[in-house]
């Protein structure tokens, strides 16, 4: 881990590494000229109304105890300065560090997208693309594993470690097995490491 000294290592109880969704929209309007707006269905509109539904989720739908990301990553739409777009594409990830904060979310985007879309005409979909599952350490094992590594090292090498919103593929053996993810200090300020 970068951010921890060469010599140390990091532990989290509990969630480690976010649950991370991938996630695709498409908003399908209708193809009109600029000067007659009214004649067709704004695809842009509709995705831009869709972006600004999806901040509230983590903050007035999951619970403020729950670290939870609804992040947009690509908009994309239009072909020409004066053409309402007929269709936009927007894709984006969904991260938390539970599997209940991940669920709400996903239900409230899927709402909030066929909503949006009929009260503009639209056709939407959401599409949700799995990433990598949340990573948590089994609280026995991580408890085991800490208290020997504290009988074995100095006491200033062990240190508690913040859960992160990033993804690791760790969670597919922590699924299977009882499993404890560390962080090992790999930064060195004095080698510009």
């Amino acid at each position: 881990m970068p951010t921890l000294d060469v010599g140390h290592i990091g532990y989290t109880s509990g969630p480690v590494w976010a649950r991370n969704e991938g996630f695709s929209i498409e908003v399908t309007g209708k193809e009109t000229h600029g000067a007659y707006p009214h004649s067709g269905i704004d695809a842009i509109v509709v995705a831009s109304h869709i972006v600004q539904a999806f901040q509230p989720i983590p903050s007035r739908r999951i619970d403020a105890r729950e670290a939870c990301v609804v992040s947009i990553g690509t908009f994309r739409a239009g072909k020409s300065q004066n053409i309402v777009a007929p269709t936009a594409t927007l894709t984006g990830c969904v991260r938390t560090l539970s599997d209940q904060a991940a669920e709400t979310a996903l239900e409230e985007m899927k709402r909030l997208t066929e909503s949006i879309g009929k009260a503009f005409g639209a056709q939407t979909t959401l599409q949700i693309n799995p990433g990598a599952r949340l990573t948590a350490n089994h609280r026995e094992l991580e408890t085991y594993v800490v208290q020997t590594l504290q009988s074995k090292l100095p006491s200033t090498c062990l240190q508690p470690h913040e859960p992160q919103m990033g993804a690791e593929d760790f969670a597919s053996f922590s699924r299977r097995v009882p499993a404890c993810y560390l962080f090992l200090g790999v930064r060195n300020d004095t080698k510009g490491i």
